[in-house]
C-alpha cells in the first residue's frame, strides 16, 4: 500500500500535466546544451484561444525525441504537444526581469496532426515521418 506522500506526489505529478492543439509559428530550434550535448527541440504553437485570441506556447523536447521533432516538423504544422507545465524566470540584461511559462513535452507526448508538406516532385514522405514522438 502505497504512504501518503506517494499518493500526494501522484496527485500532484497527474495535475502538473498539459494539452495544447496548434500549429508551429516558426521552423523548431535545435541546440545541444551542456558539457554532454543534450539536444534540446525549441518550438512555440499558436492555438485558437476562442474569444481572447490567439495562445502562443513555448515548447520544449529534449534527447533523441527532440532532435526527431526538429528534424520532421516545420512551420505551419498543427500538432497536439501534452506534457509538464514548466516556469523559468530570468533577469534581462537591461536589468528587467523576465518569465514564461512553458511545456516541456519530453515524456509528454508531440503528435502530428496533418500530412506532412509535399516536396517537388509532388509526393510526401510519409514513410519516412513519424506520426508520434512521445516513449
Amino acid at each position: 500500500m502505497a504512504n501518503n506522500t506517494d499518493q500526494h506526489d501522484t496527485a500532484r505529478t497527474a495535475t502538473n500535466q498539459a494539452t495544447v492543439i496548434g500549429r508551429l509559428v516558426r521552423d523548431p530550434q535545435l541546440d545541444y546544451i551542456g558539457d554532454n550535448n543534450t539536444p534540446k527541440a525549441s518550438l512555440r504553437i499558436a492555438s485558437d484561444n476562442g474569444r481572447a485570441g490567439t495562445l502562443y506556447v513555448d515548447i520544449e523536447v529534449w534527447g533523441k525525441r527532440g532532435e526527431t521533432i526538429a528534424e520532421h516538423l516545420t512551420k505551419g504544422r498543427k500538432v497536439a504537444v501534452s506534457g509538464r507545465l514548466g516556469y523559468d524566470e530570468w533577469e534581462r540584461d537591461d536589468g528587467t526581469k523576465a518569465s514564461r511559462h512553458y511545456i516541456n513535452a519530453t515524456d509528454g507526448g508531440v503528435e502530428f496532426l496533418d500530412p506532412p508538406p509535399r516536396v517537388a516532385d509532388g509526393h510526401t514522405r510519409t514513410q519516412e515521418l513519424p506520426t508520434v514522438a512521445r516513449n
